[in-house]
């Protein structure tokens, strides 16, 4: 019995790495109602391309005069019929594995003690960026909550937005 424990224990031991967190993965696109009362939906999608070249290529395809991409501007680009406000936040995530055999074994040789935040490690070579979006009219409603031709015209677009980007 003995045995079976500390065979147990070893094998979990030499595990290298166990996920605590997993990056968000979207196919597509997806809505996402916001928590917050009195806010807008976000239109989310993952981009692929660099987050570098995001800011050019978004300013690029709205057609935003200027030097650079402001936090939020107006446009007729997602519906010809109207001006919207368009608003971006862009993030980035990652895998993230807890290591307990690098910190078990370097605090038995004693160069370590124990397990610390280096143990905690994002591994995997794969950034995942995300890109928000979100659509207002001028009026300060939300263009994704009200279903109707606007909404669908504005959904296609940003599909566009999203094929131009990736």
């Amino acid at each position: 019995m003995k045995k079976i424990i500390v065979l147990f224990i070893l094998v979990f031991s030499f595990q290298s790495c166990f996920r605590v967190h997993k990056a968000r993965r979207i196919d597509e696109y997806k809505l996402y109602e916001s928590k917050l009362k009195n806010s807008t939906t976000s239109y989310g999608f993952r981009l692929k391309a660099s987050r570098i070249s995001f800011y050019p290529n978004a300013k690029r395809f709205f057609k935003v005069e200027g030097d650079y991409l402001p936090d939020s501007f107006i446009t007729k680009e997602l519906y010809p019929k109207e001006e919207l406000e368009v608003s971006f936040y862009v993030t980035s995530d990652r895998d993230k594995y807890l290591d307990f055999f690098t910190g078990t074994f370097k605090s038995i040789i004693g160069s370590q003690d124990g397990l610390k935040g280096e143990q905690i490690s994002q591994k995997g070579d794969e950034i995942y960026n995300y890109v928000y979006v979100k659509v207002k009219d001028l009026k300060g409603n939300d263009v994704f909550t009200k279903e109707g031709d606007r909404k669908q015209a504005v959904i296609e677009k940003l599909n566009e937005f999203r094929a131009f980007l990736n």
